[in-house]
């Protein structure tokens, strides 16, 4: 009876330190587990896809040498199969040159690809056909 407590306590546990996680990251919680497709846009930024088609953006520390030609898969390390992705975990990559790489990950950040092809869109402007310009 006393270690389905002492489980029941550490799933809990879990649960509530993934929720405070995400609470510090601004709400943004990637969990490994939903990964489905990744793509370096240069050796320090790496865009995740999650398998509901959310985008995020996570930041690298330095320059991860060999990121944008790595082929096949990415790891991540974490402290928790449950938490988020989060500042301090880190990637696993395969650099064609120089084999197994690992960089850390310094932030975890919602992206929206259209908003960065675009950062200046203009918003659309009501037309009025009677009025003079």
């Amino acid at each position: 009876m006393n270690l389905a407590r002492l489980f029941l306590s550490v799933l809990g546990l879990s649960l509530v330190l993934g929720t405070l996680s995400a609470a510090a990251q601004g709400g943004v919680c990637l969990r490994t587990q939903q990964i489905d497709n990744w793509e370096a846009l240069d050796d320090r930024t790496l865009i995740v896809t999650d398998r509901l088609d959310r985008q995020y953006k996570l930041g690298l520390v330095g320059t991860c040498t060999g990121l944008q030609q790595a082929l096949f898969s990415l790891g991540f390390e974490t402290f928790s199969e449950l938490s988020c992705v989060r500042p301090g975990d880190s990637i696993r990559y395969n650099d064609l040159t120089f084999g197994p790489e690992r960089c850390r990950i310094t932030s975890v950040e919602s992206y929206i690809a259209q908003e960065a092809e675009n950062p200046k869109a203009e918003s659309p402007k009501a037309e009025n056909p009677g009025a003079e310009g």
